[in-house]
């Protein structure tokens, strides 16, 4: 019998109970990876539905991973990681779309960045490949390139994100304290798009339309009181994952008034 011999890279996908954006995520990860030592991994993260199987019967991944409970998106990212048997992980959220090839001569130049700073490379400790489209200059979880064992290296990790563990303490926000911003190597153009998901809400006597992934608001009518944007409670969160969502884009005429709010005080 023959060793195993594990992918130099493991493309670990996370779900989030979206069927469609796993499905075009998965797709266009198909179409445009072209590193031929490589393995795409989908996280079902709790659908307890079908289409994660069909995905993997569809072949759209190599590996499924199926489970029954998922405790949001901190603990299917750590688990994740802790799963990749490379040593090499490029870790995607399934809103994402790969839209540039990622060939293997592409591949070996991340390689390098990615060398420890001992003097025989840069020594960058992630790639971000979504080109921070957020403009916020720090570590993001849309997609990124990083090496398996520095990742887990970081932990223990808080575990919070997306989901029922909303209240802790998200992964994201700790990996923003732990990896440098000088660290990040932000590819542009960026190989992944987010693909832009909107929500609608009423706060502070205003009506306010954010995009989700770049955390930016829109306002349709100004807030009569000051207020912290707040992270979304279990119930929101609950209603998003059911699709209640409001896709689309906002008018020319609101742009005036937005700004980067996540978390800022208005």
């Amino acid at each position: 019998m023959s060793e195993y011999k594990p992918p130099i890279l493991t493309v670990a996908v996370l779900g989030f109970r979206k069927p469609i954006e796993a499905d075009l995520c998965l797709r266009s990860l198909r179409a445009h990876l072209k590193v031929s030592d490589s393995q795409i991994v989908y996280l079902d993260n709790g659908s307890n539905e079908d289409y994660p199987w069909k995905l993997y019967q569809n072949g759209l991944c190599d590996v499924l991973i199926s489970k029954r409970r998922g405790m949001g998106g901190g603990v299917g990212q750590t688990d994740l990681f802790r799963w990749s048997p490379s040593p090499y992980t490029l870790f995607v959220q399934e809103d994402q779309l790969l839209v540039r090839d990622i060939t293997n001569q592409y591949f070996i130049e991340m390689m390098i960045l990615l060398e420890p700073d001992d003097g025989t490379g840069p020594g960058y400790d992630c790639i971000d490949l979504n080109g921070d489209q957020s403009n916020r200059g720090v570590w993001t979880d849309r997609a990124h390139l990083i090496r398996t064992d520095f990742f887990n290296g970081l932990a223990p990790f808080p575990n919070g994100g997306p989901g029922p563990l909303h209240h802790l303490r998200w992964n994201e926000n700790y990996l923003q304290e732990k990896v440098r911003p000088e660290r990040i190597y932000h590819v542009k153009p960026a190989p992944f798009m987010d693909r832009g998901v909107w929500t609608i809400r009423e706060v502070g006597g205003g009506i306010v339309r954010m995009q989700t992934d770049t955390k930016q608001v829109w306002w349709d009518r100004l807030p009569t009181e000051s207020y912290v944007f707040p992270e979304m409670s279990e119930y929101e969160w609950t209603k998003s994952i059911e699709g209640t969502w409001i896709g689309g884009t906002v008018p020319e005429a609101y742009k005036a008034h937005s700004f980067n709010c996540w978390g800022n005080v208005m």
